[in-house]
């Protein structure tokens, strides 16, 4: 059975809201409390931060499908549903920043898990550089007749 366009990016946008939720939630949640937690159980804290980076790698990759759906596959229904799934990535960025940010400053003179918190910082940035190519490929690089007589216009300049 193959898998619509649609179904492709109505899918990403499931696993991405769901996830940008948890996010949102455990930002609000976390306490000093909480991260005195984690550095009781170092290992736990790393094995942790691996995962989170593993899933937003693998919302990278999925999400990296999408920008090349054909201009023929594109409905203005896709077009609503890719713009959500932009707004949803960069929400999950904006929540992983700022726990990113409180990992960073807690644990930032004690050494641990240090490549473990710079891992899941440039995951972060990778899922930053992905929904800014969504945005480009679905909404920045329409050539409407304007542009085009735009750029005709400076080209004759």
């Amino acid at each position: 059975m193959q898998v619509t366009a649609q179904e492709k990016v109505d899918n990403v946008l499931k696993v991405v809201k769901t996830a940008s939720f948890e996010e949102r939630v455990s930002v609000a949640e976390l306490e000093e409390k909480e991260v005195n937690e984690f550095l009781d159980s170092i290992l736990q804290f790393k094995s942790y931060l691996s995962h989170l980076s593993e899933k937003l790698y693998g919302f990278v990759l999925k999400s990296e499908e999408i920008t090349w759906l054909e201009k023929s596959e594109v409905t203005e229904e896709i077009l609503k549903s890719v713009n959500d799934l932009i707004a949803t990535i960069s929400d999950l960025y904006a929540s992983g920043l700022k726990k990113w940010a409180i990992y960073s400053q807690s644990l930032k003179d004690s050494g641990i898990a240090t490549e473990e918190i710079k891992d899941y910082k440039k995951a972060l940035d990778e899922l930053k550089e992905c929904y800014q190519d969504l945005e480009t490929v679905f909404f920045k690089n329409q050539n409407t007749a304007v542009d085009t007589e735009i750029n005709d216009l400076l080209a004759s300049i």
